[in-house]
């Protein structure tokens, strides 16, 4: 194969899993939007207006509020009781708020409390804000000429409220723009050759206009300025982003062209002067790997078996290796020791994970042993 057909061969890899990264199927929100039933649509407001409220109220705008509560003796809830002697049922007390939906009052509470839910779920395990006010939407036909509704412009936003009894408050995070929903615009360019402009600083009205007149035509196409306050999990964005740059600007570096499937390309080997470690976990049995390793030579500051001791060399030697296994296997053990082992030999670290919690476990590992400031 030639080098030039190799270098094709990885930049479709690269792509590959760009598409795969996006899930490009009914399963993503982001392109098949159940509207009605997930989320809340605010009523009686376009985006324009709704954006330029939430950001003259420093505090946010409130939603209503509601609860089911028992009537006391000469209260404006007395319900009489029934002929019978029954308990009459709860009063509801609703508080109004600065924002209309098309919610009842109390299935109102319930949505909002699992949007709630699910966003502060997401900063906790990941770090990320998944909640977000979709200005806009677009109905589509897909290429299995089925129905789509997918949001067109995204805003950032939070949900608090200070206490159960109180109304929850929708606030626009700062300096956020408004953004073209991504994978709404990449699936646009393959399926139907449609380009979605950028948002600018214009009116949200002239640019939903113009995303109409792009799809003006189109049978069972059109756009509409419905405001839905949802969450849109779409974190491996930044990820299909980089992959984007990197088909872009080439795909030289070896380890990419290997993990492309160019199985020409030579395995990194350690540099010179590292102790070479036996790849068969058979020839190491036995304490084989003390006969290898020199003792004064090694920083693990919580306990590892061969398997863990070999991986620790290979990183500190500057190999490219995978380490997996289930839980319980000592994986977080291993990386706190190749922390501890590469900071005694005053390298730095970068050590990221897709889950707060792995960072977490690290870390904890680390303040055990007296490296947590590190």
């Amino acid at each position: 194969m030639s080098g030039t057909s190799r270098q094709d061969s990885v930049i479709e890899a690269v792509r590959q899993w760009q598409t795969r990264l996006l899930q490009l199927d009914r399963r993503n929100t982001l392109l098949y939007f159940p509207m009605g039933k997930r989320g809340v649509t605010l009523t009686g407001t376009e985006p324009d207006a709704l954006l330029d409220r939430l950001e003259a109220s420093r505090a946010g705008l409130a939603f209503l509020y509601a609860e089911r509560v028992r009537a006391r003796s000469g209260s404006p809830f007395d319900v009489p009781a029934t002929p019978d002697g029954d308990q009459p049922e709860p009063a509801l007390r609703v508080v109004p708020g600065d924002l209309d939906t098309d919610l009842p009052p109390l299935e109102l509470q319930k949505r909002l409390g699992a949007l709630n839910k699910r966003n502060r779920e997401w900063q906790e395990e990941q770090g990320l804000n998944v909640l977000f006010i979709a200005l806009g939407f677009l109905r589509w036909i897909d290429e299995d000429q089925e129905p789509a509704c997918s949001p067109i412009l995204l805003v950032p936003c939070d949900l608090t409220h200070e206490s159960p009894r109180d109304p929850y408050v929708l606030a626009r995070e700062e300096s956020d723009d408004p953004v073209v929903n991504p994978t709404l615009r990449h699936k646009l360019s393959i399926a139907a050759a449609i380009t979605l402009p950028e948002a600018g600083e214009g009116r949200l009205a002239d640019y939903l206009d113009a995303v109409a007149g792009l799809v003006a035509g189109r049978d069972g196409w059109a756009v509409e300025t419905s405001i839905v306050v949802a969450t849109f999990p779409f974190s491996k964005l930044a990820m299909w982003e980089d992959l984007d740059l990197m088909a872009k600007s080439g795909v030289a570096h070896p380890l990419v062209r290997r993990l492309g499937g160019d199985a020409d390309v030579p395995i990194e080997h350690p540099a010179s002067g590292a102790t070479a470690i036996p790849h068969d976990d058979a020839a190491l049995h036995g304490a084989r790997l003390d006969e290898l390793l020199e003792v004064r030579d090694q920083y693990a500051v919580v306990d590892a078996d061969f398997s863990q001791l070999r991986a620790i060399e290979l990183a500190r030697s500057g190999a490219n290796l995978v380490i997996h296994g289930p839980p319980g296997t000592g994986k977080s053990q291993t990386i706190a020791n190749i922390i501890a082992t590469l900071l005694a030999e005053g390298r730095r670290v970068l050590f990221v994970s897709e889950k707060t919690a792995a960072l977490d476990v690290v870390k904890r590992r680390l303040n055990d042993v007296g490296l947590g400031a590190f």
